[in-house]
């Protein structure tokens, strides 16, 4: 009977600390499952509240999740792109591109790939989507490609429209005679055109970039001009109308009228432009009208000397008489 007791006492005791263990368990898991769903709350609200489009498909591409915030981008909700393949949305020109993009994420598992591309927005126009990629297929969590991307589109247009004006003011200054350049600071040549390039005599502009001027005209003359240069970079203050002489590669001399005008950020002078006017037939003209004048001058004191001689004969003549 006591043994009887003892072994019911001692089961009972075991039992007690394993309904104790396991309820410790339980509320254990409780507050787990709690943490659980509330990072997955956490995550979910970071998911349906992020600007950027956040995709998951499968390996033949064929939309498994979409974020909200892609119905806003493309206007698609999840249920209408629901087993469709991302290559229909893709536009014909960047098809190509897109494929080949996968073949590389084939070959790169867990590696996230950089992509731009343009997108069918649901009313038909294309939109500009720039993000990463990458090859989850091999985690089993996931098993999948996970894609996150903004719309650029704006930011496309606008470098588009800057590309452009970009093409037009080059269109124009290299279809110019006036000499234009650009430097730094340091000045060494930033930008040349094509007249600046011919009169200094290089092969291209490329090969102008990051000289001086000493490294094409003479010292003397590269000096005058560096001077000019360095007093518009010290006092911020444009040179206007500066008559410059300088002797071109194939040693013809020309003239030219300079405009020095310093180019402002925020407050300090950050590069220097110039623009010059080929004067060297009006300052010909004038050094021969120079001449001409000069000539005529000495020619007029010698008629007005002969002038003079011949009166005071005229007059010594006529008392002679």
């Amino acid at each position: 009977s006591e043994g009887l007791e003892k072994i019911v006492a001692e089961r009972t005791s075991a039992l007690s600390a394993l309904n104790q263990r396991l309820q410790m368990e339980v509320e254990n898991r409780k507050v787990a499952e709690k943490e659980v769903a509330k990072r997955e709350k956490r995550f979910r609200a970071l998911i349906e509240n992020i600007t950027d489009g956040i995709v998951l498909y499968d390996e033949n591409t064929v939309v498994l999740y979409q974020s909200p915030s892609v119905t806003r981008i493309l206007g698609y909700t999840f249920e209408e792109r629901q087993q469709k393949q991302v290559l229909n949305y893709v536009h014909e020109e960047d098809k190509a591109s897109f494929l080949k993009l996968y073949e590389e994420l084939a070959l790169q598992p867990g590696t996230p790939l950089h992509f731009q591309f343009r997108f069918r927005h649901k009313d038909g126009h294309y939109l500009w989507l720039e993000g990463v990629v990458t090859n989850l297929l091999h985690d089993r969590n996931v098993h999948g490609y996970v894609a996150n991307y903004p719309d650029i589109s704006e930011r496309k247009a606008a470098e588009d429209s800057l590309r452009r004006e970009r093409y037009l003011l080059r269109t124009l200054i290299d279809n110019i005679p006036d000499y234009i350049y650009i430097k730094d600071t340091s000045l060494r040549h930033i930008i040349n055109n094509r007249a600046n390039v011919n009169l200094i005599g290089a092969a291209s502009e490329a090969e102008t970039i990051g000289k001086t001027v000493l490294e094409y005209f003479d010292r003397a003359i590269a000096e005058e001009f560096m001077e000019a240069d360095r007093k518009v970079i010290s006092t911020g203050q444009p040179v206007l109308n500066l008559e410059e002489k300088v002797v071109s590669h194939n040693n013809e001399i020309r003239w030219l009228l300079t405009s020095k005008i310093p180019l402002m950020q925020e407050d300090r002078v950050a590069d220097l432009i110039g623009i010059s006017r080929d004067i060297t037939e009006r300052k010909n003209a004038e050094i021969v009208l120079k001449e001409l004048n000069s000539s005529l001058a000495h020619q007029a004191a010698k008629l007005s000397a002969s002038n003079t001689e011949l009166e005071r004969f005229a007059y010594i003549a006529s008392h002679d008489l």
